[in-house]
């Protein structure tokens, strides 16, 4: 079997977010931006449809510290451990039109990702080629989870967002209520 070839780019990445407790009942607060990966520059065998791939290739999620040491999908409270990142920590690719040039194009997106402490973090993101294993890891950019007071709110909706959901994916925003006021600045190429 001939192995497909393509780049990972990360398209948007995660700048914030709030903590969302240890309780066992839940109050689900996603990072922001949603996380969202696009498959690009497939090369596949006898020229198939790259598109035809989609149901091959998974993203699965590891959540690390800033310190690039500590695995931080687990955690340790009162003796026991606890999963630190909560929501879908594994997406197939979907195909979906890219809002920059309209094109159809292979996406992974994580829009329900919440994390339960307080700190720095990066998400390890391994695309598997379910027929011939590992392809590729990539890391994000480290981003701050913040506590309920300190927490400087969410940004506005991104186009790449918007477009998804235009789509029929499910992502979850709050709109912005003080004049689209922000306290971190937004990526705006996705």
């Amino acid at each position: 079997m001939t192995q497909t070839k393509f780049d990972v780019i990360i398209r948007q990445e995660p700048l914030v977010g709030r903590m969302c407790g240890v309780k066992d009942t839940v109050n689900r607060r996603a990072i922001d931006p949603p996380l969202i990966i696009e498959l690009a520059n497939i090369e596949t065998p006898d020229d198939i449809d790259c598109l035809s791939f989609c149901n091959r290739f998974i993203c699965h999620l590891n959540l690390y510290s800033e310190d690039h040491e500590n695995s931080m999908y687990f955690r340790q409270v009162d003796s026991r451990p606890l999963r630190n990142m909560l929501g879908d920590a594994t997406a197939s690719a979907i195909p979906l039109h890219d809002p920059q040039d309209d094109e159809l194009k292979l996406f992974f997106i994580f829009h329900n990702i919440s994390i339960r402490k307080t700190g720095m973090y990066y998400f390890s993101c391994d695309i598997i080629d379910v027929e011939s294993g590992l392809i590729q890891t990539k890391n994000t950019n480290c981003f701050k989870i913040y506590n309920n007071k300190e927490f400087p709110g969410n940004a506005p909706c991104t186009t790449l967002s918007r477009s998804f959901i235009s789509q029929g994916i499910r992502i979850r925003f709050k709109p912005q209520i003080k004049n689209n006021d922000c306290h971190y600045q937004q990526n705006t190429s996705g």
